[in-house]
């Protein structure tokens, strides 16, 4: 019973305190069966990447055939924390189909130059991305995801 007491603390004062402590440093405490819990330093990201509130994803144009370059401007993403920067920006052409969420032939990263907070990218509408699927671009920067529609015709 007293070891099963030691751990249950042991994680406790892990989901507490294990990312931010008052002087900064981080640590990983471990629980040894004989001794008190003891630290070790943590690499310096942690845990959980904070929020973006200001994330936004904007396409030009909304729609077209393939041959279409699409213009991407993501606004916000590291302003909350600059360590969040570059964002991954991705086209999905199918992106209602869940079943199509991981195919490789579905989901494409995108290269974005970043200027501060600004984020550029281009991307190229192909005839496999005439699906009859909802063609979606994506912004994930730290813990937030912006997404915007692109309808391709033709």
């Amino acid at each position: 019973m007293r070891v099963i007491r030691k751990v249950v603390v042991v994680l406790a004062v892990l989901a507490v305190g294990a990312c931010h402590s008052s002087s900064g440093d981080q640590a990983v405490l471990r629980a040894t069966a004989t001794g008190p819990p003891t630290g070790a330093p943590l690499p310096t990201k942690c845990c959980v990447p904070p929020n973006e509130p200001a994330l936004d994803i904007s396409v030009t144009p909304t729609s077209g055939p393939p041959g279409t370059v699409v213009h991407i401007l993501v606004t916000g993403c590291g302003e909350a924390d600059p360590a969040n920067l570059p964002p991954t920006v991705s086209f999905n052409n199918d992106a209602e189909n869940f079943g199509s969420r991981n195919d490789p032939d579905t989901v494409r990263r995108i290269a974005v130059q970043v200027r501060g907070t600004r984020v550029t990218g281009t991307y190229p509408i192909v005839p496999r991305d005439r699906t009859g699927g909802v063609g979606m671009f994506f912004a994930q920067c730290g813990q937030s995801l912006e997404q915007t529609r692109f309808r391709v015709t033709g």
